[in-house]
């Protein structure tokens, strides 16, 4: 399990986009789980919005382990 973080411009405040749960699969595998607000879906009508996903896994007796990619959202 973890969490997940996706924030990204628009305009020129950084703004937190989405935010979720990472979650395990049944035979293996995970899913990633966000929730994007409207205002995100508004932009995205205007244009691209580069952002930046930040996972963070947390298993008992671990430190939590981060990843950061650089993602870009499209309109859909």
């Amino acid at each position: 399990t973890g969490t997940v973080l996706l924030t990204g411009k628009i305009g020129t405040k950084t703004k937190t986009l989405a935010s979720g749960k990472l979650s395990n699969l049944r035979g293996g595998g995970q899913s990633i789980s966000l929730k994007v607000g409207k205002s995100v879906m508004k932009a995205l009508k205007k244009k691209q919005i580069k952002a930046q996903l930040t996972v963070t896994y947390i298993a008992p007796g671990f430190g939590p382990l981060t990843y950061v990619a650089k993602v870009t959202l499209k309109k859909p």
